[in-house]
C-alpha cells in the first residue's frame, strides 16, 4: 500500500464491497477495498446466484462467472419445498452454482483491473471523523496503521465494525447459519435444493442437497435454536430421504446474519450516515423467507458507488443520494417481510403454509 489517503475506502471483499469498488475505481476515484482475510477465503453460502437481479447485476458488471468458481452442477435445476402435513412443491429455476470463496476473489481481481486496490488481511478496526472526511484504523496483516478517505463504504458483513461505528446504539438481532458437508449419498437428483418449513421454526428453514461430490446441510435459525434444528434435520432427511453419512462432516462453515427487517422497513434505521454508507449484509439486505443476499448486495453495493460519485460531483452528503437509491430495494424488503409474518403466523396457529412459502420462493427469483 503505497498511500494513506484515498478518496474513499470500502470494507469487506464481498460482492457488495466488491461491485461498490470496482464502479468507485472506474469512475477514476482513488479506492481501496479492504478485505480482513486472505483470499480467496471461506464464506458461508449456498452459492446459488438465485434471482435475475443476482444474475443480470453479475454479468453486467463482471462478466461471465469463470469456470473455477463453478461448483458441480453448473446450474441448480429447481427447489423443491417442503411442508410437514402438506406435502411439497417443485419450483424450476435456472440457478448458476457456485463457490463464494472463488467466486468472491474472481470479483476482487475485477476491482483491481478497473484501477483500485484491494488490501488483504485488513479489517476495518474504527473510524472517526475529521475535517478532511475520516480517519480509518485498520490492522495490515496485524500491523495498525491509519487511513484518510473522504468516503467510506461499509460492506463488512453481517457483524460490520463499520456500523458499529456509526450506529453504536443499534441493537441487532442476528440468525445463524450452518454448512455442514459430508461424504454419503441422498435420495435426491443433483441440482435440486430440498428446503424444509417445520412448524416450530418457520419461516427459518433447513436444506439438503448435493454440491459436487458432497452432501451439504445446512440451515439457518435464532443462534439458540441452531444445533437443535440442524439435528432434527438430519434425522429427518436419514429417516425420510436416504440420507447416509460416511462419517463427520469434512466441512463446516456458519456464519450470523442480521435482522434488521424491521427497522429497515418502518424507516427507524437508514443504513448511511453523512458520507459512510452501509451496503449488503451490513445494511441488513436480506430478502425475508428465502434469505437471498447476494443480488441486494450486488445492487446496493452499486447505489453506493453511485451515491459516492454524486456527492463528488455536487458537494452534497452522499447518504441524500443512497436513502433515494436504496428505497426500491427497501420495498422489497417490505413486500417479503409482509409474506414472512403471515407465514410465521400460519405455522404458529396450525394453518396451512406450503403456498405462502412456495409463492415468496418464486417471487425471490423474479426480483429484478
Amino acid at each position: 500500500m503505497n498511500s494513506k489517503t484515498w478518496d474513499v475506502v470500502i470494507a469487506g471483499g464481498g460482492p457488495a464491497g466488491s461491485a461498490a469498488a470496482r464502479r468507485c475505481a472506474a469512475s477514476g476515484l482513488k479506492t481501496l477495498l479492504l478485505e480482513k482475510a486472505k483470499l480467496p477465503r471461506v464464506k458461508s453460502c449456498t452459492g446459488m446466484i438465485m434471482s435475475r437481479l443476482a444474475q443480470k447485476t453479475l454479468e453486467e458488471e463482471f462478466g461471465k462467472i469463470p469456470a473455477e468458481a463453478i461448483a458441480g452442477p453448473a446450474f441448480l435445476d429447481g427447489y423443491v419445498i417442503h411442508v410437514p402435513g402438506e406435502g411439497e412443491k417443485f419450483i424450476p429455476c435456472k440457478a448458476p452454482f457456485t463457490w463464494r470463496e472463488q467466486l468472491d476473489s474472481w470479483m476482487n481481481t475485477s476491482v483491481r483491473r478497473a484501477g483500485g486496490e484491494v488490501l488483504e488481511e485488513s479489517p476495518l478496526e474504527s473510524l472517526t471523523v475529521v475535517k478532511e472526511g475520516y480517519e480509518i484504523r485498520i490492522k495490515q496483516q496485524k500491523e495498525p496503521q491509519t487511513l484518510h478517505a473522504r468516503w467510506v463504504i461499509g460492506a463488512d458483513g453481517a457483524v460490520s465494525t463499520t456500523r458499529k461505528n456509526i450506529f453504536p446504539s443499534l441493537e441487532v438481532h442476528y440468525g445463524q447459519a450452518i454448512q455442514e458437508y459430508y461424504r454419503g449419498s441422498l435420495d435426491f437428483k443433483k441440482g435440486e435444493m430440498h428446503v424444509f418449513f417445520p412448524q416450530e421454526y418457520t419461516p427459518f428453514y433447513s436444506g439438503a442437497y448435493y454440491k459436487e461430490d458432497y452432501v451439504v446441510v445446512e440451515g439457518g435459525a435464532r443462534s439458540d435454536q441452531m444445533k437443535e434444528f440442524l439435528r432434527k434435520t438430519k434425522e429427518d432427511i436419514s429417516r425420510n430421504h436416504g440420507f447416509k453419512p460416511q462419517g463427520a462432516p469434512e466441512r463446516i462453515d456458519a456464519c450470523l446474519e442480521p435482522a434488521l427487517f424491521r427497522e429497515l422497513v418502518a424507516g427507524i434505521f437508514i443504513p448511511a450516515q453523512n458520507n459512510v454508507l452501509l451496503a449488503g449484509d451490513a445494511a441488513g439486505f436480506l430478502v425475508p423467507v428465502s434469505g437471498e443476499g447476494i443480488g441486494l448486495a450486488l445492487k446496493s453495493g452499486l447505489l453506493a458507488a453511485e451515491a459516492v460519485i454524486k456527492s463528488g460531483k455536487t458537494g452534497k452528503a452522499a447518504s441524500t443520494f443512497y436513502a433515494e437509491g436504496i428505497s426500491a430495494i427497501i420495498g422489497i424488503m417490505k413486500e417479503f417481510y409482509g409474506t414472512a409474518l403471515k407465514i410465521r403466523d400460519s405455522a404458529r396457529q396450525g394453518e396451512p403454509y406450503l403456498s405462502d412459502v412456495a409463492s415468496a420462493w418464486e417471487n425471490t427469483l423474479k426480483v429484478a
